[in-house]
């Protein structure tokens, strides 16, 4: 079971996905049964990230082999399995909705191993 305290899921989430709007929605979904059901409701809260969201999380998201320099960066070593993703996301361009939603996707899998990484059954 993960049942933590509300601002220590956020605080967790956060490192995983600085999207306000994806932490809420997780967050109004615990406690949760398993990792499973924790993944689940991230999935499902991703999917779709919008442009603002994107934008938002690339732009507190460090790069692979730097360390955030402050409390609002997350660090590429929280999801080593996934470093491949983030090191080959794509600039945010233009409004192409294919192109928004590509990296979106990518962001949500990020977020879901990162997830994996950080919570375990027992919190």
């Amino acid at each position: 079971m993960i049942n933590l305290q509300e601002a220590v899921l956020r605080g967790r989430l956060s490192t995983c996905l600085d999207v306000p709007r994806w932490i809420d929605s997780i967050v109004e979904q615990a406690p949760f049964g398993s990792l499973d059901d924790l993944l689940d409701a991230a999935r499902d809260a991703a999917n779709p990230l919008t442009r603002d969201e994107i934008e938002r999380a690339l732009a507190h998201h460090s790069r692979i082999g730097t360390r955030p320099s402050g409390a609002g960066g997350v660090g590429d070593d929280v999801a080593r399995p996934g470093a491949e993703l983030v090191r080959d996301l794509p600039e945010l361009r233009g409004d192409d909705p294919a192109e928004v939603r590509a990296i979106g996707d990518r962001l949500r899998e990020i977020a879901l191993l990162r997830i994996e990484q950080s919570f375990t059954e027992d919190g």
